[in-house]
């Protein structure tokens, strides 16, 4: 009798202390979960506010060209670029809005997690607003553009820099695996287009995702 006492104190104890771990380690996950989000959103916000305020500096002060010597992407998978000895304002092109979704995110030279970990990265061998060429913008799939999916064809994207605002219209979507350079730099014949592009699946976190998901937006006149 007593044993089955024993055992069924102890099968109870089992019992909550797994659900206990669970419960902590529930809290725990959620409570990082929440302070990563909070974090990433705070430091976007500073990265706008930082390009804000080169965007209204002289532009005698702020030099804004990358130097020559990146290299052609072997891979749509982020690579760092070479370093420079450039101020930082050199290193933002500018700010990307969708008013869509009423959201907007600061736009810097480079295409490595440590380029644009809060901002969205340009890939310096295509053009920048007004050059008449193809431009490559990409942001991580859990800021700006984890809605991309939900774009649709005449939405607009705004892109600021130091030249002005500047308004392009989607027309087109795609995924393409992720090797799929030459997506990056197109035929060339495109005129001057916006090209945005993100991880796919969207909702794929844990590792390099297989495939990449891309808006395609074209210069309007204002």
């Amino acid at each position: 009798m007593y044993n089955k006492i024993k055992q069924k104190i102890t099968k109870k104890f089992l019992v909550l202390t797994i659900t206990f771990v669970i419960l902590i380690g529930s809290l725990t996950t959620l409570v990082y979960s929440l302070y990563n989000y909070y974090d990433t959103v705070s430091n976007v916000s500073n990265e706008i506010d930082k390009v804000e305020q080169i965007l209204t500096q002289p532009e005698s002060t702020v030099p804004i060209s990358i130097p020559v010597g990146s290299q052609q992407p072997t891979t749509l998978t982020p690579q760092p670029l070479p370093k420079t000895e450039q101020p930082i304002s050199a290193n933002y092109v500018g700010i990307i809005n969708i008013p869509k979704f009423k959201e907007k995110q600061a736009v810097r030279y480079g295409v490595s997690d440590e380029d644009f970990k809060y901002t969205m990265g340009h890939y310096d061998i295509t053009g920048v607003p007004e050059e008449g060429r193809q431009i490559f913008v990409v942001g991580h799939n859990n800021q700006i553009l984890r809605n991309s999916e939900k774009m649709l064809n005449g939405d607009i994207v705004e892109f600021k820099t130091r030249k002005g605002l500047f308004k392009y219209q989607v027309y087109d979507r795609k995924i393409v695996d992720k090797d799929d350079i030459g997506v990056v730099t197109g035929s060339g014949n495109e005129g001057e287009v916006l090209v945005l592009m993100t991880c796919f699946p969207i909702n794929y976190y844990y590792s390099d995702a297989p495939q990449r998901f891309l808006v395609y937006a074209k210069k309007i006149a204002d």
